[in-house]
């Protein structure tokens, strides 16, 4: 099945532009992706959505692929994010939207109705579990609790420690991160394989200089390599 993913075009907000992917008429829903996707990671439910009568608005983020990235790490904070996305609304004379995000887009999603409640026609999210903006634990020291100290949100608060993984050699970390759908255990034992099986805590963690992954892979690999190679995020 061909998939029809709209051009974007720069728009500013909030003192940056974002690259902004547009699609349909009627209530606005706008996807966020998340680390390490871009806008395109959506392509396959910007048609579908727009089809049902919507208009679909799909940015590449603050710091992603052909949008701004400052170069000040405080601006990147979850405030300044929505502050993004309203600045958004505002430059396309809109008033509300729904506000869905994927992976870490969940955040700015679910925040949406805390920081601009009067902007947010909806929110909902996948993959990541809710974080209450208020929660006594701070988010880092709970992966640190559920996921151990080599998580990558935990490894790359080191300055240049992240930079460093994914600079290195573009292509093979994502790669590595970036594979096909695996087994279900049905399909495996199915299959006939004689073999144990190794189950790996879900998520990106960081050993040495490499990056390794058990996501799934959302997004052509090469678009993601290409938009890193030409504009370091």
């Amino acid at each position: 099945m061909s998939v029809s993913f709209p051009p974007s075009r720069r728009i500013a907000t909030n003192g940056i532009e974002l690259a902004v992917h547009e699609q349909g008429e009627g209530p606005v829903v706008m996807l966020l992706h998340g680390f390490p996707e871009l806008a395109y990671s959506w392509r396959h439910q910007i048609g579908p959505i727009a089809d049902a009568g919507f208009r679909v608005i799909a940015p590449d983020q603050r710091g992603y692929g052909a949008s701004d990235a400052p170069g000040d790490s405080q601006t990147y904070s979850v405030k300044n994010l929505v502050a993004d996305l309203t600045g958004l609304l505002d430059a396309l004379d809109i008033e509300q939207a729904v506000f869905f995000g994927h992976d870490w887009g969940s955040m700015p999603a679910w925040y949406s109705a805390i920081f601009a409640p009067e902007r947010t026609l909806g929110m909902g999210s996948l993959c990541t579990p809710y974080f209450t903006w208020e929660s006594p634990k701070d988010m880092i020291e709970t992966y640190d609790e559920l996921r151990g100290p080599n998580h990558y949100m935990r490894t790359f608060q080191e300055p240049g420690v992240g930079e460093k993984i994914l600079g290195d050699d573009v292509e093979h970390t994502f790669r590595s991160m970036m594979r096909g759908r695996g087994m279900t255990r049905a399909e495996f034992d199915a299959a006939g394989h004689h073999r144990p099986v190794l189950v790996v805590a879900g998520g990106l963690r960081v050993g040495g200089t490499v990056a390794v992954a058990t996501a799934v892979e959302l997004r052509r690999k090469d678009l993601v390599v290409e938009s890193y190679t030409q504009h370091g995020n």
